[in-house]
């Protein structure tokens, strides 16, 4: 049997963060589409336990401690991804990786905060990510409107995949099972979940002032981050901190609505699994969140003021029958357009075009 091409993907986090998850659950469906992936973690204690898990699943992991290592271990792959949360991983990597190489992003790319502060983020992003992006042969990320940002700041050959979730994990809750899991998590009343890093392009702070306007319903917010003693100490009574969590699947589940006022996105997971779970969404009206979610068909995209968040917000309170057709078709849009084998397909097809 011939030998399939190796692909090395190489990652320099230290912890677990979304783009990660991402990898653990795609790289494992690529030997059946006909690629031998591996993937190579820095060897930092916190990655043990995940590292662990790609194993499990088949995919070999290489852990390494400087540059030399990690060069010397990449040499047999026929293609090498990069996907950095450093700048500088691009700038060393991608000038010393043999071809062909690329980069695999997940990053939010446009931040639309006001006064000038967008226009700040895009140089540093220019000055830094993008001209190391140049000595690569091309740019993986995962929405449409993202590589056609990178095309307009002149990377070369970005090309736009699409994020996809396991609808079998993240599905709507049966009549018999939603009041087992309300019960289980202690939800009475309308509940309104939002799962985010607590850092500012989450936009929390429209959050706080959605539920100040509607007191009567209980937002859970899920996530840690910079930001999160600030946050708590200026929350009203109806908001509450959950932390991190590993039974995301059951809250979506269990929770009415998911608002979600972010200012920055590339293509949102937890947008996704959260329509999979047929539950409607509330989120701001930026490019990324244009993609997945149709106004008044899989949810709600208005401006991310308390005012617009909190009439959407009590639209779907009052109107069950709403939800439902809402959380029905977010659904079915992930069964057709966002499904994790979809999105594992696409992503081969792209490296296969590099071999």
């Amino acid at each position: 049997m011939p030998q399939l091409p190796q692909v090395a993907f190489i990652s320099d986090a230290t912890r677990i963060a979304g783009s990660e998850v991402w990898l653990l659950e795609t790289l494992p469906h690529l030997q059946s589409l006909g690629l031998e992936p591996s993937l190579h973690l820095h060897y930092s204690p916190d990655l043990d336990e995940f590292a662990a898990r790609f194993t499990e699943r088949q995919v070999a992991i290489k852990r390494y401690q400087t540059w030399e290592e990690l060069l010397e271990q990449t040499t047999p792959a026929n293609l090498r991804v990069v996907q950095a949360g450093n700048p500088q991983t691009y700038a060393v990597l991608l000038a010393r990786l043999p071809g062909p190489k690329l980069v695999l992003s997940h990053d939010q790319m446009r931040f639309f905060y006001p006064l000038g502060l967008e226009a700040l983020y895009r140089l540093v992003f220019i000055l830094t990510k993008v001209r190391a992006w140049q000595k690569a042969d091309g740019v993986l990320t995962v929405s449409s409107w993202a590589a056609e940002f990178l095309r307009s700041l002149g990377v070369r050959q970005p090309s736009g995949l699409f994020n996809g979730v396991d609808p079998q994990r993240f599905r709507p809750a049966s009549a018999e099972e939603l009041p087992q899991l309300r019960r289980k998590l202690g939800w009475a009343g309308f509940t309104v979940l939002y799962p985010a890093r607590l850092s500012p392009e989450k936009n929390h702070w429209a959050l706080l002032r959605t539920a100040r306007l509607t007191p009567n319903y209980r937002y859970i917010l899920v996530g840690e981050g910079e930001l999160g003693g600030i946050l708590k100490r200026l929350a009203p009574p109806n908001v509450e901190f959950w932390g991190r969590r590993s039974d995301m699947p059951e809250l979506y589940r269990a929770a009415d609505a998911m608002l979600q006022p972010t200012l920055a996105e590339n293509q949102s997971l937890a947008t996704l699994e959260a329509m999979a779970s047929s539950l409607p969404i509330v989120t701001s009206r930026i490019p990324a969140q244009l993609e997945l979610v149709h106004h008044g068909q899989t949810g709600f995209t208005v401006e991310p003021s308390a005012r617009h968040l909190a009439a959407a917000v009590r639209q779907l309170a009052q109107d069950s029958r709403l939800r439902l057709q809402l959380g029905q078709a977010a659904r079915h849009h992930v069964e057709q357009n966002h499904t994790l084998a979809g999105a594992s397909l696409r992503l081969a097809q792209a490296l296969k075009s590099y071999l």
